[in-house]
């Protein structure tokens, strides 16, 4: 998406397309707490909708230039077949979409968080005390 393209959007709208990019950018943060050593690869699955293509594609491009232990599956879909995957249970690493609304109600439960959060707890380094 241009700058241009970007500033025409509605507030509400440009505020979570920025969202939806800094969720992608927070992945790899994930990835490194997950991976132990430096050849190990991890791959992050990544739905999003259609019209992210070019943002994504370019942003994940660069990325795993600098980051080769690190790679992204993504799979793009119109926001609706993406909504129906995550209702249905698809496992998947991070869902992004341009419109707040369209994100599953099960997605937005307390409880999907608190498993995120614990999943992400468990594969974290533990600290070692000497």
């Amino acid at each position: 998406m241009s700058q241009r393209a970007l500033r025409t959007l509605p507030p509400a709208e440009r505020f979570l397309f920025v969202l939806a990019i800094a969720a992608i950018l927070l992945l790899p943060l994930i990835a490194f707490a997950i991976i132990s050593s430096q050849d190990a690869t991890i791959t992050l699955t990544v739905y999003a909708a259609e019209p992210m293509r070019d943002a994504l594609n370019a942003i994940v491009r660069a990325f795993e230039a600098e980051q080769p232990n690190i790679r992204f599956d993504l799979r793009f879909m119109s926001a609706s077949e993406a909504q129906r995957q995550v209702e249905r249970g698809v496992p998947i690493d991070a869902l992004i979409l341009p419109e707040e609304a369209r994100v599953p109600e099960r997605a937005r439960h307390p409880e999907v968080a608190a498993q995120f959060l614990s999943f992400v707890k468990a594969r974290l380094p533990q600290a070692h005390s000497d």
